[in-house]
């Protein structure tokens, strides 16, 4: 198995340098089907809650990994109330494993 891709960690200065950017939409809801989708291993022994580091509401904490990346459970917080926007790779790889699962979908139903 390929080396798995850790993508940042989520805090005040990541938001205005690793996770800047413009995420439309349909990215965004592509991204948190894909890190809610069946497959997805949590890489930690038990479930975990703690404060997000930017507003103090309480998040799930801990990293989970499907495929080739693994990302912070807070991902999902940290795009719907800090506009955080994930490294293009991540986005890429979404977009190419989303728009597949739904197009087998699709053709499942047809």
């Amino acid at each position: 198995m390929a080396e798995r891709i850790t993508l940042p960690s989520i805090n005040q200065m990541s938001l205005s340098s690793s996770y800047k950017g413009e995420l439309n939409e349909q990215d965004a809801l592509l991204i948190l089907q894909y890190v809610d989708s069946p497959g997805v291993q949590n890489l930690n022994d038990e479930i975990a809650s703690g404060t997000c580091p930017i507003c103090s509401q309480v998040i799930e904490k801990g990293k989970a990994c499907v495929e080739a990346f693994v990302w912070e459970k807070s991902l999902p917080h940290a795009i719907l109330h800090h506009g955080a926007t994930p490294p293009k790779e991540f986005v890429q790889h979404v977009r190419k494993v989303m728009n597949l699962k739904i197009l087998f979908h699709v053709l499942e139903e047809g």
